[in-house]
């Protein structure tokens, strides 16, 4: 009885040992988990900020004040925000900033990402024959050659007189008024909700008559078809993926202001629903593959990542958290798809190259 005493005394021991070292180790978690946390508001703060994004910027600067309210980076963070705001809404100093009001919509740099490996050389003799190949049967009087322009910006470091592009020519004369490229694009978006356009082709339906060759996906409510055509070249291409998902409800319908960002993001996701239905990288679209978003280096508009440091005049390419970041990513949850066990195709590098 005594041995078993003690045996059971040591057991309660250990127990309680372990507790107490369990208690120790999850707090120095949470301790970090805090720590990290607080990190991730100042970057995402500053960076929304120096983007122009100032809501969305606002937004997590008073989150992170919530979790350390007396964070100093945080605290200059909200006050150039509110610099900012009223440089933006033209407001005088003694003016309350209305959050509602603040601007959400930024301007950034197209990133050629030292990792991107699906990145084309869009003037090989191999792309050019690719092009060509598909204008053949759009664009038979048209071929793509690279041209090279004179560079027009100015002001911004020491670039090249001169830089190439891809440019459409006439391979024979074409008359005036004739049709010169007739062409059905997949990736294409409304943002108007119940509107009576084709799901496929964006096309406005023809009356529901008795002869109407308008369909309906079998599977789906309300996602309606010019004719079996359009569908079947929409099961082929895309709509498996967000079939009978509610995804046609997302940037439906925006506030006017919103309405590009909405439009930005509806192509998004019908270029990831692509891509998910083909199986191919969303960056392997041919659709996308060789579209370019800007002719500049990515060192020639470098800042330092500080709330002193503006946009340079040279970015051009619009940006908002909403549609850049959290509206692909609630695209791809209501798609299913798990981007952690898919970083390398649906991390968020890609949807913003």
């Amino acid at each position: 009885t005594a041995n078993g005493n003690g045996n059971a005394n040591t057991s309660v021991s250990e127990d309680e040992d372990e507790e107490e070292d369990e208690d120790e180790e999850t707090r120095r978690l949470k301790k970090i988990a805090r720590i990290a946390s607080i990190r991730c508001f100042r970057t995402l703060a500053i960076s929304l900020l120096l983007c122009g994004c100032l809501k969305s910027s606002y937004d997590f600067c008073i989150r992170g004040l919530g979790a350390a309210p007396g964070d100093e980076d945080l605290l200059q963070a909200k006050e150039y925000i509110q610099l900012m705001a009223r440089r933006r809404l033209k407001l005088s100093s003694d003016e309350e900033v209305d959050i509602s009001e603040l601007p959400d919509q930024g301007l950034v740099r197209r990133e050629i990402y030292p990792w991107n490996t699906h990145e084309p050389d869009r003037f090989s003799q191999e792309t050019l024959d690719f092009l060509n190949k598909e204008l053949e049967s759009v664009a038979p009087k048209c071929e793509v050659k690279v041209t090279e322009l004179p560079t027009l910006l100015e002001g911004i470091g020491e670039l090249e007189s001169t830089n190439k592009q891809l440019g459409l020519f006439a391979k024979e004369d074409i008359e005036p008024g004739e049709e010169l490229l007739d062409e059905i694009s997949l990736l294409a978006a409304n943002n108007v909700l119940k509107d009576s356009l084709c799901d496929a082709c964006s096309s406005v339906l023809p009356p529901l008559t008795a002869d109407s060759k308008v369909v309906g996906c079998p599977d789906c409510d309300d996602i309606m078809f010019c004719d079996t055509t359009c569908l079947e070249r929409a099961q082929d291409s895309y709509h498996p993926a967000i079939c009978n998902t509610d995804i046609d409800t997302i940037a439906k319908d925006p506030d006017p202001k919103e309405k590009p960002f909405a439009l930005y993001l509806l192509l998004i996701g019908r270029a990831l629903a692509m891509a998910a239905t083909q199986q191919v990288h969303p960056l392997e679209l041919k659709e996308v593959k060789y579209i370019w978003g800007d002719f500049l280096p990515s060192a020639s508009n470098t800042i330092p990542l500080s709330p002193n440091a503006g946009p340079p005049p040279t970015w051009t390419l619009p940006f908002s958290f909403s549609s850049n970041i959290s509206g692909p990513l609630h695209v791809l949850e209501k798609m299913d798809i798990d981007i952690f066990a898919s970083l390398d195709t649906y991390d968020l590098w890609v949807f913003n190259t």
